[in-house]
């Protein structure tokens, strides 16, 4: 299944022609992700649950990520990434097969919390 065209952005990283796909109406918290795929628009997603701001600089080194645990743009295999660029340098995590949805915002609201001396009220 190949990406929507609205709001499709085009890139190429080491010299792979890629598509990325975001929702700039949907970029919140439990909603906000990107989806990478081949230019071809064949082969299996790259899906990036985001926190902060989506440079395309970003995407490129997400990518690289990717592509060096293993993620094969011509493969079958669905990769999900955790982003965090609120902060310099970006910070990347690869899903655990155990995760819920929203593991990533699970674990970097739950963080976040502990960082900040916040009491949960739930």
């Amino acid at each position: 299944m190949t990406l929507p065209k609205k709001y499709r952005r085009n890139i190429v990283v080491d010299d792979h022609k890629f598509h990325w796909h975001f929702h700039p109406y949907r970029f919140w918290v439990h909603s906000s992700f990107i989806c990478v795929q081949d230019a071809s628009g064949t082969g299996p997603l790259l899906k990036i649950q985001w926190v902060g701001i989506a440079l395309p600089s970003h995407v490129e080194c997400v990518i690289r990520f990717a592509r060096e645990t293993g993620w094969d743009p011509q493969g079958k295999q669905i990769l999900e990434i955790g982003v965090n660029s609120l902060n310099e340098p970006v910070t990347f995590c690869i899903k655990p097969a155990d995760a819920s949805r929203h593991w990533f915002y699970d674990d970097f609201y739950n963080r976040a919390v502990r960082e900040a001396h916040i009491v949960d009220p739930a």
